[in-house]
């Protein structure tokens, strides 16, 4: 006798195997997810903080001669105060320094939570009081409020 199709007790293997592989996938899916969300927030970071020191160069005369500190590059007390030129993402967008997103040119948004960065408020400075060796250094004082 030709058997034909599937009886039910092979149709509920398969399922059980589909939903076994789903449930061992969808997390590594989401590991790989948030790691290209990360990565592409970092891109978006290294481009506000190389726009803004491009922003800097052509504003020089806003940019503080004389700095009360020296600028460490790991120092986590980063904030905007009398050795910063301040500038806003969303400035930085009008002015033409870097590009909006696709869909909106007159925004940029945070790949990991979707809201917007242009309120994001960016320290330009030198980095030392040398004037033979100093150059700019930037970088982010304030997350946006959205």
């Amino acid at each position: 006798m030709d058997k034909k199709g599937f009886t039910l007790v092979e149709l509920m293997v398969s399922i059980s195997i589909m939903m076994l592989l789903a449930v061992m996938l969808i997390p590594a899916i989401n590991t790989v997810r948030n790691k290209v969300l990360q990565q592409l927030y970092d891109a978006k970071i290294e481009q506000i903080l190389s726009s803004s020191k491009a922003w800097g160069r052509d504003n020089l005369i806003r940019i503080p001669q004389y700095v009360n500190s020296i600028y460490y590059e790991n120092d986590q007390y980063r904030y905007c105060d009398s050795d910063c030129a301040c500038v806003l993402v969303k400035e930085l967008i009008n002015q033409g320094y870097i590009a909006g997103d696709s869909k909106n040119k007159t925004e940029l948004k945070n790949p990991l939570d979707k809201k917007s960065m242009n309120n994001t408020l960016v320290c330009v400075r030198y980095d030392t009081n040398d004037a033979m060796t100093r150059k700019i250094v930037s970088y982010i004082a304030e997350e946006g409020m959205h």
